[in-house]
């Protein structure tokens, strides 16, 4: 790619990123937060508006000079879907230009009681379903994003393993479904799309150093260096849940002893404090209730918390030690119910580490609304909408 055509991309990128989150915006707005020049701003706006995605909207007040005109994103422009597969469930949702969400919906979907291709037509299925279900154009969708629980090879879209699922082992799910839903699929590992909404949503610097932490049913990492996801050669960099916190701890599936998923994740912590309670293993039960006994004083699922808490800030400190983050996001829904477990987890993690100052890091939760599936809708936007190397914002 010319220098010139790669200026022009990056700035046509700026532009988008700015107007996606805007209500209405003038040229004179948009060369503010972008740094571009008016004339540039200028160029880019009208190449939208010729291509269909702006609507002139009025003008903004005066402060006694001339009006400025007013742009919106076009109404009904282009769609974008995200696809959430889980162990449990398969997750979609339809999003406008804006990621403003059309519609959703989950379905229960046992991954171990259905073979690769079962799942695959049930998730073109389901996604035909939604989109009758709420009478949208299926020509107005420009990509479908899915985030999964496991290494991938996000260039092509071919999920290396999903652990426990023998089933899932070198599946190309972006050619099998693609295939069937007749558009451009791209698949990524679930915390690798969620760091890159996060850097949406923070309107992180391009070279922005990150590390999003996720705690559900696992726990994984994704690695943001200088603005770029680190991935490895294999696809398991962020795999911080199979690193060992108990040396004469448990065998986990993976092949590992004393492995962090097994005694920070939601699944180990329902998994001990049923044994606590002695309920049977097929008894369903939430880490919410886990939770709600822990506070009603049953001291030793307390312990699970404490427990567990202890070993995330551990790894999260040798995280923190291996890639030296700007900023730490954690989403971990029982750090959110009690955050006194997150203030310890903070304690914790700078407790008896010079190196590591209180301050020089951010550490935050995240508690954003429907976070999986606007992350999968995330990997659309990154690798497809703002690659602008084709004919993606034609109408």
């Amino acid at each position: 790619m010319s220098n010139a055509r790669q200026l022009k991309k990056e700035n046509m990128r700026s532009v988008i990123q700015v107007i996606r989150n805007s209500d209405a915006f003038t040229k004179p707005e948009i060369a503010q937060a972008t740094g571009l020049t008016g004339a540039t701003v200028h160029s880019i706006i009208l190449e939208l508006e010729e291509r269909g995605l702006l609507d002139k909207c009025g003008f903004s007040c005066s402060n006694g000079g001339r009006k400025a005109q007013l742009y919106k994103v076009a109404n009904d422009y282009r769609y974008v879907v995200g696809m959430a597969l889980r162990t449990n469930k398969i997750v979609i949702g339809i999003f406008d230009f804006c990621m403003k969400m059309l519609c959703e919906k989950s379905y229960e979907w046992m991954l171990g009681d259905h073979s690769v291709e079962e799942t695959v037509h049930a998730m073109n299925e389901f996604f035909l379903e939604l989109v009758e279900e709420n009478g949208l154009k299926r020509d107005k969708i420009v990509a479908v994003g899915v985030n999964v629980p496991g290494p991938v090879d996000y260039r092509t879209g071919r999920i290396f393993s999903l652990r426990g699922y023998s089933k899932w082992h070198n599946i190309n799910l972006a050619d099998e479904l693609g295939r069937l839903m007749g558009m451009r699929v791209l698949v990524d590992k679930d915390v690798n799309s969620g760091i890159l909404l996060i850097k949406q949503l923070e309107k992180s610097p391009s070279d922005a150093n990150m590390l999003y932490i996720s705690v559900e049913e696992g726990i994984g990492a994704g690695v943001m260096i200088n603005g770029e996801i680190y991935r490895g050669n294999h696809g398991v960099a962020g795999e911080i849940g199979h690193t060992t916190v108990q040396e004469n701890g448990e065998r986990c599936n993976c092949g590992n002893i004393g492995c962090l998923e097994l005694v920070s994740s939601d699944f180990a912590i329902i998994r001990k404090a049923k044994a606590i309670l002695g309920l049977p293993e097929e008894k369903k039960f939430t880490v919410e209730e886990a939770m709600e006994r822990s506070r009603g004083g049953e001291k030793d699922i307390e312990e699970v918390f404490v427990t567990a808490t202890k070993y995330l800030a551990t790894t999260i400190r040798n995280s923190f030690m291996l890639y030296d983050p700007d900023e730490i996001f954690i989403r971990c829904k029982w750090l959110e119910l009690n955050k006194k477990l997150f203030f310890k987890l903070i304690d914790d993690l700078y407790d008896e580490n010079t190196l590591i100052d209180r301050g020089n890091i951010k550490i935050s939760l995240v508690n954003e609304d429907r976070f999986v599936l606007k992350s999968a809708a995330a990997i659309v936007w990154n690798y497809e909408l703002e690659s602008l190397d084709s004919d993606t914002f034609s109408s």
